[in-house]
C-alpha cells in the first residue's frame, strides 16, 4: 500500500493476491507463539511501519538523488547516530555508569564484546540491505524481510527450545507458501512486461484491397506515381512505438 501511495508502483493482481498468505501466515504463527505479548505485537506492527517507510524512501532517494546505495548508507548512520545517541546515554549509559556490578574487568570486557559483535552484525545486515533495496523494488523487500521473521521463530524453536505449537507451524507453512506464490508471481510479471516491450503494437491491416497511396503523396506531393509502385498500409488509427507505416516492399528511392 505504502509503495502504491508513494512511489507510485503498481503490481498484477496475482502479487497482490500472495500478499493474503504471507499476511495471513505471518499473524498466525505470530499470536499462536507461546511467549506472545501484545505489547511487544504492537511495538513490532510500528517498527514494520516505520521500517516499510524507511525502505521506501530510501529507494526513492536513490532513483532522485541518483547516490550510491553504500553512501546513503553512510549518511543515514551518521544521522542515526547523532539522534539516538542522547537515548542511549540516558537510558543505558548512566545505568551502567551508576550501576557498580558493571565496573569489574570481566564484566566490562563482556559488554564491550557483544556491543561489538552486534555493532558488526547490523552493519553487515545494513549493507546486505541497502544492496538488496537498490536492485529490487521495496515490495520484493519487505517480503523477503517477511520470510526474517518466520526464520526467526524456526530459530528460537532450535536455540532456545521453545515450545511450538501445530497452529504455529500451519501459520510459518501458509507464510512460505505466500513467499513461493510472490516470487511466481513477480517472475510471471517481469516475462509479460519483457515480452510487451521487445514486441511492438502496431495495427495491422489484412485486406490489401484497402490499401491506399495517400502519405506517399502527403509526404511527397511532387511524386508521379504510377500502378507499377506497391501501395502502403492504410492508417486509419494510431500507431505506436514510433512505427511509421511505409511501403510494403519498396522505399521512395525506388520511384
Amino acid at each position: 500500500i505504502l509503495s502504491r501511495l508513494i512511489l507510485r508502483e503498481k503490481q498484477s493482481l496475482p502479487v497482490y493476491f500472495s500478499l493474503i498468505p504471507i499476511i495471513i501466515g505471518v499473524i498466525i504463527a505470530t499470536v499462536t507463539e507461546i511467549s506472545f505479548n501484545l505489547v511487544g505485537l504492537i511495538s513490532a506492527l510500528l517498527s514494520t511501519f516505520g521500517f516499510s517507510l524507511q525502505n521506501i524512501y530510501s529507494k526513492k532517494s536513490l532513483k532522485d538523488i541518483s547516490i550510491h546505495h553504500f553512501a546513503l548508507l553512510a549518511l543515514l548512520a551518521k544521522i542515526s547516530w547523532c539522534l539516538f545517541m542522547p537515548f542511549w546515554f540516558f537510558y543505558d549509559g548512566l545505568d551502567i555508569y551508576n550501576d557498580t556490578k558493571y565496573h569489574t574487568h570481566n564484566r566490562a570486557m563482556k559488554i564491550l564484546f557483544y556491543l561489538s559483535i552486534d555493532g558488526v552484525l547490523n552493519f553487515l545486515h545494513n549493507v546486505v540491505a541497502f544492496t538488496m533495496i537498490s536492485l529490487v523494488s521495496p515490495l520484493s523487500y519487505i517480503i523477503a524481510n517477511s520470510t526474517k521473521r518466520i526464520v526467526v521463530i524456526c530459530a528460537s524453536l532450535f536455540i532456545l527450545r521453545n515450545p511450538v505449537t501445530t497452529t504455529n507451524v500451519i501459520g510459518m507453512s501458509l507464510a512460505l507458501f505466500g513467499v513461493m506464490y510472490y516470487n511466481k508471481a513477480k517472475y510471471d510479471q517481469r516475462r509479460a512486461q519483457y515480452k510487451q516491450a521487445i514486441i511492438p503494437l502496431v495495427r495491422s491491416e489484412p485486406n490489401l484491397h484497402k490499401l491506399n497511396l495517400d502519405i506517399i503523396r502527403i509526404n511527397h506531393p511532387d511524386a508521379e506515381l504510377t500502378s507499377r509502385h506497391h501501395p502502403i498500409l492504410h492508417t486509419s488509427g494510431p500507431y505506436y512505438n514510433g512505427f511509421i507505416p511505409n511501403y510494403a516492399s519498396q522505399s521512395y528511392k525506388d520511384i
